[in-house]
């Protein structure tokens, strides 16, 4: 019968595989095989990926809401972090109308308002100031260049007018000029015939 059989198998609370009586004998079962004792690899990634914190994401502190012009000079509203702002404060990418909050709900302030920001904003300001000296200094020589070129031509004319080249001189210059200047020589003749006119040469 099953209960006076010589092979018997014997479960023990606690043991990790069972055993058998072979004719009085205690053998052990073959351990289970590599396949039966490896995990589910879906459940493996899936703990991994609980108890490891996400690196890509910034830290929620850091964020900052933006507002700032683009390029087309409208308004827009960004998530941006410390470093970003600082790195576009450099670039000249955000200027000092540039204002910030660190929720869309709170009140958004000038950026140089911010401790974090106020030194490259400073740095920001320096560098327009020194901008629009150059810009100024440019635009200056410009116009003492123009109005130099203008008395060298009224110069020049005078000079015919007191006989120093004489007419024969005069009328080269008017073909040369009108030759080179093309289609403005119209506009170096009115120029003349007002200057004529100014000096009592001509009656208009």
């Amino acid at each position: 019968s099953f209960i006076q059989s010589e092979k018997k198998t014997v479960l023990r609370r606690g043991s990790s595989m069972p055993t058998q009586r072979v004719g009085g004998t205690q053998v052990n079962e073959p351990p289970a095989s590599p396949r039966q004792q490896r995990s589910n690899p879906t459940a493996s990634r899936k703990q991994t990926a609980a108890s490891s914190p996400r690196q890509s994401q910034a830290p929620t502190g850091d964020l900052w809401y933006v507002k700032y012009e683009d390029s087309t000079g409208r308004i827009r509203t960004s998530k941006m972090t410390r470093e970003q702002i600082l790195q576009a404060l450099k670039s000249d990418k955000l200027t000092l109308k540039t204002r910030v909050a660190r929720s869309s709900k709170e009140e958004f302030v000038p950026v140089g308002q911010i401790p974090v920001f106020e030194a490259e904003a400073n740095k920001a300001v320096t560098r327009i100031a020194a901008s629009r000296r150059e810009t100024n200094m440019a635009n200056a020589y410009a116009k003492i260049e123009k109005q130099y070129n203008r008395q060298k031509w009224w110069r020049l004319i005078g000079r015919f007018r007191d006989g120093t080249l004489g007419i024969v001189g005069l009328i080269v210059w008017l073909v040369v000029a009108l030759t080179v200047v093309g289609g403005g020589g119209f506009f170096l003749l009115v120029a003349l015939k007002s200057y004529a006119v100014k000096e009592g040469w001509i009656q208009q």
